[in-house]
């Protein structure tokens, strides 16, 4: 399918496209780009080593879904670390097409992360078992975020107090929300993504405050970290900036009604007042002239060449940056979503900022159990890529009724099996019949279900 974005993911923006957005290119990549997601994750499991196995409170991370999803089918993702400045005046270093440095304004202001907590990839018990569980009638509290990435600094500029400016936000996609759904039906947009005049892109967005440069709304929690060369807030072994900020009025947090999405937005402002417009803040010869914040985006492959992930049109978790000036390019009031999904299932996602968020529900309930883990021992899915026949193996503890089924992006089952009393089985399915895609396996057994995807190649 023909694209129309480009890539954040080494420092070049990428964009989608609207009824009265045009695509722009901004420049090359960035210098010291690429950052091991794993090294990262490590020393983060280090530091937060209690697993739980209740309903607890839980940090919902879409880039460890990411990754844990990549790893799935055989790939990975690594962290791009972009530049951040709160206007258009700032000069970085930039990596040319022919292997040398440019120098070009910063364009992007802001970035941002809208999450659906009630997707299934989060919920998911065999990536997640035993964590909390939050579904579209579920009523819970934000009460923190945590983010990540590089704060780069002079170590000259000592008395200089920089700032990290969090906004949190909630909606249900509504027209009026904080965080809404847009339709695109332009037609020479949908040309470009290889489909049908008929069809409809769609995403979500956040509002942007150009003022204050933030994401903005009647939801909006606003939160600034001040960042100085001796507070930098929690860094991890390996000097990745680890950022957690309160959010709500009181420990309890923020509440979120069922159905929302939430969102969260990072804006650096300098606070050095001998910076000069125009003047270069970092370079690779040069370092960090002005200290600046680079938060971390999570993108698949760990090339210097980022690959489309993986995607499905039902989730509505969507990485967005902000990039100035806006007013000519339709994208005015509004961050830019990172990825279009389509009613008929065609649609790219890039990439997704690597912030998480703090979650309280004491009314939930746990993605698995104990007699979840009795029920359903073991799933399989084989050949993967599958080309002409895939075979769903599974294992029980004790016997019982089974249903396999085969199910589209779009959620349609696309092929069924069932067992009668059985303890051990193996679903065979045609997908000779099926057009090219991922698709998701589910065992089902009293009530209980487990899943993971496929992709078919014909």
């Amino acid at each position: 399918m023909k694209k129309t974005l480009l890539l954040i993911a080494s420092g070049i923006v990428a964009l989608s496209v609207g009824a009265q957005e045009r695509t722009i290119s901004v420049s090359a990549n960035p210098i010291q780009n690429n950052y091991d997601y794993r090294a990262v994750k490590e020393a983060i499991n280090q530091r937060d080593a209690a697993a739980r196995t209740t309903a607890a409170d839980r940090w919902f991370s879409y880039v460890d879904y990411f990754d844990l999803n990549e790893t799935a089918f055989s790939s990975s993702i690594a962290l791009a670390a972009p530049y951040l400045w709160k206007d258009t005046m700032a000069v970085m270093a930039y990596s040319s097409a022919s292997g040398g440095t440019t120098w070009q304004h910063n364009r992007t202001v802001s970035l941002g992360l809208v999450a659906d907590l009630a997707y299934s990839g989060f919920n998911n018990f065999d990536y997640f078992p035993g964590l909390m569980n939050i579904t579209s009638t579920s009523t819970y509290s934000v009460d923190s975020i945590r983010f990540f990435g590089r704060y780069g600094f002079n170590p000259l500029k000592t008395s200089v107090v920089d700032t990290l400016r969090v906004s949190f936000v909630y909606g249900n996609g509504d027209a009026s929300a904080d965080i809404y759904r847009a339709n695109t039906t332009n037609p020479v947009v949908l040309a470009n993504y290889g489909l049908a005049s008929t069809d409809t892109l769609k995403n979500h967005r956040m509002r942007f405050d150009s003022t204050v440069t933030r994401a903005n709304g009647s939801t909006a929690v606003v939160k600034d970290i001040l960042l100085d060369n001796t507070r930098w807030g929690d860094t991890l072994s390996n000097g990745t900036f680890v950022g957690a900020i309160a959010i709500g009025a009181t420990a309890a947090g923020v509440s979120i009604p069922a159905n929302n999405m939430i969102g969260a937005s990072l804006t650096f402002i300098s606070g050095d007042p001998t910076f000069v417009a125009h003047d270069t803040v970092f370079g690779s010869t040069l370092g960090y002239k002005y200290n600046m914040f680079r938060p971390f985006v999570a993108y698949k492959g760990t090339t210097s060449t980022p690959q489309f992930a993986s995607y499905s049109p039902l989730d509505r978790n969507n990485g967005m940056f902000k990039t100035l000036p806006d007013t000519t390019l339709g994208w005015g009031g509004q961050y830019i979503p990172m990825w279009f999904w389509s009613a008929s299932g065609g649609a790219s996602t890039n990439q997704y900022p690597y912030i998480d968020f703090h979650v309280k529900c004491a009314a939930c309930g746990i993605t698995g159990s104990v007699n979840d883990v009795a029920q359903i021992t073991r799933i399989d899915a084989y050949p993967n890529p599958a080309n002409g026949t895939v075979n769903v193996p599974f294992t029980l503890s004790a016997a019982s009724d089974v249903t396999v089924t085969l199910s589209n992006m779009l959620g349609q089952v696309v092929a069924s099996s069932t067992f009668a009393n059985t303890k051990n089985g193996k679903a065979v399915f045609n997908t000779s019949i099926l057009p090219t895609g991922i698709y998701t396996y589910t065992v089902s057994t009293n009530g209980k279900k487990s899943t993971g995807r496929i992709a078919v190649v014909n």
